[in-house]
């Protein structure tokens, strides 16, 4: 039974689920765990509240420091942000943090964006610059697209209104 159990064990290494320990995006960025964001414009944009937060699954080996994190993929407020419909940026901050239970490289990382203010009803666009990022194999399960010509993960999404979905 042992000897079976090393076995698979070693076949789920071998093939791939320890993940990119070089570092990897796993999935594309996300709102509240949903795994379908809208790519296709303002038209089908989700709606969110206006104080959100976003999360991007990654793989790399363990760093215990979150600034370490940062600089090795090049995963910043420079290359991670939010627009508005004028397409000024909003102010956010941008964090890591390590998965201390995770076995492998594999989703080991959490990136999240958060704006600093809450943001005003209207359409806005996440954007991930993924042709910026500083890993060797940067995209794991994802679709781009471009932004200004840089290879990118593009989402919409919309404030809306507060008497029209209820938000606090």
């Amino acid at each position: 039974m042992l000897r079976a159990s090393l076995m698979l064990i070693a076949i789920g290494v071998l093939h791939g689920c320890g993940g990119e320990c070089d570092g990897a995006l796993r999935g594309p960025p996300r709102y509240a765990g949903r795994m379908n964001p809208c790519m296709t414009g303002p038209a089908c944009a989700e709606t969110i509240p206006p104080q959100p937060r976003f999360s991007q699954n990654a793989d790399h080996a363990y760093v215990d420091d979150p600034k370490r994190l940062l600089e090795a993929s090049n995963l910043t407020e420079d290359t991670w942000f939010l627009l508005d419909e004028l397409d000024d940026r909003i102010e956010s901050v941008v964090e890591a943090q390590a998965n201390d239970t995770a076995h492998s490289c594999a989703s080991l990382v959490t990136f999240t964006l958060a704006p600093l203010e809450p943001l005003e009803p209207g359409v806005y666009r996440l954007v991930l610059l993924t042709g910026e990022l500083a890993w060797p194999q940067a995209l794991k399960n994802v679709k781009e697209s471009t932004f200004e010509g840089t290879r990118a993960i593009v989402h919409y999404y919309r404030v809306a209104p507060r008497d029209e979905e209820g938000f606090d």
